[in-house]
């Protein structure tokens, strides 16, 4: 049985034994959460179930609750708790794949994917986590370890000699409800141990040969976590061996990873929240470019090629002068200012609450002086048709100082409310081909062009639509014209 709050998103999963039991369970976590919080739950919202009992309804008049139902066959109407429960099967299902745990262990992973998406935070609770939402205080997370991963549960409960194993090897699934300690299952007597007494082994502690046979080392990023102390295969062995074979087929030739060259960056504030170090583009670039160095170097002292065949290829000196250019460049040349505000009640209640009404205004007017909408009265809104609401979108320019250089506005339709097939039958996103821009750029450097770049201030694609994909949508939130407002 899967319970939400409505108000902090801090949620319960608890295991039943048959639905029978869900009433009496449901008595138990309100007597518990009353006495925890100090508040009495006042609407409980379900669907048509186990719930819906003359039991129930009674428990409910004693204490002045409220239940409310959905709509027969009409589990959509419950869409909060309904999120919730497919969440918690489906990342419940992927941890007992890579445990490889059997079936019957299920409700241990529910349990804990529901405390991990606790500790979680959501944009919901303005990035805060259900836990500090329910609670009142932040969660310690430095107890979290990497479900699935070796764990190594100390013998404390018998009398152990001193030259049998002081420990049993188990793999993590999960942490105690009741206590603070781990559960880990121990796959040879299919028994889960709780306890605190664990050491793990984490994928990050592994070190592995196989990184020998790619052609390029991956740019080494700076970061904040302390060396690993795993024993690796220099540590154990003296002489020198040669990297362990892949296993494959007799025909299979290993080939170099693929992957796509527009890897997602991560901005400053998704770094902030995640706890990652940041990594300005000035020194991502660099980094690359000293990485393109050593391969360079590398390929020098190996290939059979003649000098002069790579030197119209790559030099290693100048890219080793182009990293030193980057790495002089000031840091604030494309330093990123997370705080922009994200809805219009952040903009209203910021320091530039002036800047940003002009910004939207200006917005508007460009709008309504090329024809992009008009204003109708709700009446001549066909029956059936959605009403889409929108949102303005900020971002603040700086200039090469730092400095507030121009406020930028745009307003768009929160078209992910739409159906398809009833509200629009066709999509198009016409974005910029950045290979075709480096590709021009880099052009424009060997062969010693101008480029010349100019900025459109406002620019939209001019389209006539027909008569059903027109949309229809609310005004804007603070820019409600007046004796228009209907």
């Amino acid at each position: 049985m899967d319970i939400i709050d409505d108000f902090s998103s801090y949620a319960w999963a608890i295991p039943l034994a048959a639905k029978s039991d869900a009433f009496p369970t449901l008595q138990a976590w309100a007597l518990a959460c009353e006495v925890e919080s100090g508040l009495k739950v006042g609407i409980y919202h379900s669907d048509n179930s186990e719930l819906k009992s003359d039991s129930m309804w009674d428990w409910l008049l004693s204490r002045g609750s409220q239940q409310q139902f959905t709509a027969p066959y009409t589990s959509a109407q419950n869409g909060h708790v309904e999120c919730l429960h497919h969440t918690l099967m489906g990342k419940a299902r992927a941890m007992r794949s890579s445990c490889d745990v059997p079936v019957n262990r299920w409700d241990e992973f529910v349990l804990t994917t529901c405390y991990l998406s606790n500790c979680t935070p959501v944009i919901s609770q303005q990035n805060h986590t259900p836990f500090e939402r329910w609670h009142g205080h932040k969660l310690d997370l430095s107890h979290l370890r990497e479900i699935s991963c070796r764990a190594f549960v100390l013998i404390q409960n018998r009398h152990n000699p001193k030259v049998y194993s002081r420990s049993v090897e188990c793999v993590l699934i999960g942490y105690s409800m009741d206590s603070k300690a781990y559960c880990c299952y121990h796959r040879a007597s299919h028994k889960v141990f709780v306890s605190y007494h664990v050491s793990f082994i984490e994928s990050h502690h592994l070190s592995t040969p196989l990184l020998a046979i790619m052609p390029a080392p991956p740019i080494p990023l700076p970061t904040t976590q302390e060396p690993s102390h795993a024993i690796t295969i220099e540590e154990v062995t003296d002489v020198d061996t040669p990297p362990l074979p892949i296993p494959s087929s007799p025909s299979y030739t290993p080939e170099a990873p693929q992957c796509s060259p527009r890897m997602p960056i991560p901005s400053a504030r998704h770094c902030a929240m995640e706890g990652k170090p940041y990594i300005s583009p000035t020194q991502r670039a660099v980094l690359e470019v000293l990485a393109m160095a050593d391969r360079a170097q590398a390929v020098t002292l190996t290939s059979q090629l003649p000098e002069d065949a790579l030197a119209l290829v790559i030099s290693e000196e100048e890219l080793r002068t182009l990293a030193n250019v980057f790495a002089a460049m000031p840091d604030n040349l494309e330093h990123e200012f997370p705080d922009d505000p994200t809805t219009y009640s952040e903009a209203m209640a910021s320091d530039h609450a002036a800047n940003w009404t002009t910004a939207l205004m200006e917005e508007f007017n460009a709008l309504r002086d090329l024809g992009v909408y008009k204003l109708v009265p709700w009446s001549t809104v066909p029956p059936g048709q959605k009403i889409m609401k929108g949102r303005p979108v900020f971002k603040l320019k700086h200039d090469q100082h730092g400095k507030p250089a121009r406020f930028k506005a745009r307003y768009v339709c929160h078209r992910y409310s739409a159906i398809w097939g009833q509200d629009y039958t066709k999509t198009s996103a016409p974005t910029t081909c950045l290979e075709s821009f480096c590709v021009l750029t880099h052009l424009g450097a060997a062969l010693d062009w101008e480029i010349d770049q100019i900025d459109i201030k406002t620019a939209f694609l001019h389209g006539l639509l027909k008569s059903d994909e027109v949309c229809y949508m609310y005004q804007p939130e603070g820019f409600v014209e007046a004796g228009k407002e209907d």
